[in-house]
Formats: C-alpha cells, sequence, structure tokens
C-alpha cells in the first residue's frame, strides 16, 4: 500500500511525503476443522489501516525544516514527517465437536509517536495495545450460535513530559452473544 501525504501551512510553508506499508496473513489448517490464523502490518503512515491505531494516532507530523526538530513554528519552514507503525493479530479456532468451538486470540499494536518532536502534543497518543481473548461458541441448531467470551487488553499511551513516563490502563471484558443466521 501507498499513500501521499500534503501540508501547506499557506505563506509558501508547505511539504508532502510518501507514506505506505505492507500486510501479510496466512490462514494454516491443523486437523479436522481446526485452523490457525495471523496478520502482520508495518509501515510509515499506516496508522488508519491497522486495527485499533486510527482511534488515537496521527499518521504525519510536521516540524521545522531547518534540521531544529522543534514543533513547527511561523517561518521555520514546514516539514512532514510520516509515523512508523506495525501490528498484527494471531488467532487458534478448536472444534471440540460439530457444534461447538472455541477461538484464542492475541493482537498487538506499536507506534513510534515522536514525542520528541511533538512534545505535550504526543500525549494521548497509543503507543502500545495489547489484548487477548477466549471464547465458547455453541450452535444448538444450524442458524444458531450462543457464544460466550473473555477479553482482556492493556493499553499503553504516550507522555511527554518531564516526569511520568507512559500513562497505560487495561481493561476486561466478558460478553454473551446471540445470532440468528438468514
Amino acid at each position: 500500500m501507498a499513500r501521499y501525504f500534503n501540508y501547506n501551512q499557506g505563506n509558501f510553508s508547505n511539504d508532502s511525503t510518501f507514506g505506505g506499508g505492507v500486510h501479510g496473513g496466512a490462514t494454516i489448517n491443523t486437523w479436522g476443522k481446526d485452523t490457525v490464523k495471523g496478520t502482520f502490518n508495518y509501515g510509515p503512515g499506516i496508522g488508519r489501516y491497522i486495527r485499533d491505531s486510527a482511534a488515537g494516532n496521527t499518521d504525519t507530523y510536521v516540524t521545522c525544516s531547518n534540521g531544529s526538530n522543534a514543533t513547527l513554528t511561523a517561518g521555520c519552514g514546514a516539514s512532514l514527517q510520516t509515523v512508523t507503525m506495525m501490528g498484527g493479530w494471531a488467532s487458534y479456532t478448536h472444534w471440540w465437536g460439530d457444534n461447538i468451538r472455541s477461538n484464542v486470540n492475541y493482537g498487538w499494536f506499536q507506534s513510534d509517536v515522536p514525542t520528541g518532536q511533538l512534545g505535550t502534543g504526543a500525549n494521548g497518543f497509543n503507543e502500545n495495545i495489547q489484548s487477548a481473548a477466549g471464547n465458547l461458541i455453541w450452535n444448538p441448531v444450524s442458524k444458531v450460535a450462543i457464544g460466550l467470551e473473555y477479553m482482556y487488553g492493556w493499553r499503553y499511551l504516550a507522555r511527554a513530559v518531564a516526569k511520568g513516563g507512559q500513562m497505560e490502563g487495561n481493561a476486561s471484558r466478558l460478553q454473551l452473544g446471540m445470532q440468528y443466521f438468514f
């Protein structure tokens, strides 16, 4: 995937750059109906294409072109930069019988948040997100699925201050789902 970014502040202060990335995925049939699946994404400026990143990140940022890496100020000239991100997930599905199965999943995201260039403007951007989940899904009849899932996640946010470092948090969820297939 390739992307073109353009920044125009006016007063002849503008810049452009390219971003892009790669995506790969695979599904491997193990035994019976069991499968292992996974994907990997990597590249500068691909945040909107990676799950969980777009909600709290930027694909680009602007600094001064005079080499100072300072936040853009009037008269210093724009230098548009991309943010490198990567992420992926892995999943295993096991069939316990003809109508009951389980899935275990793990996903992660990592961003090179430029705290040195953005200063406090980087506060709140996602630096690292991880999640794990496991479920049990039962099909009592062919058009009905009933599932119970537990999920746990970790999130680390950038914080560009002299004291404190990263902000972090975690959350867990237990959910019940029912589905009818038309």
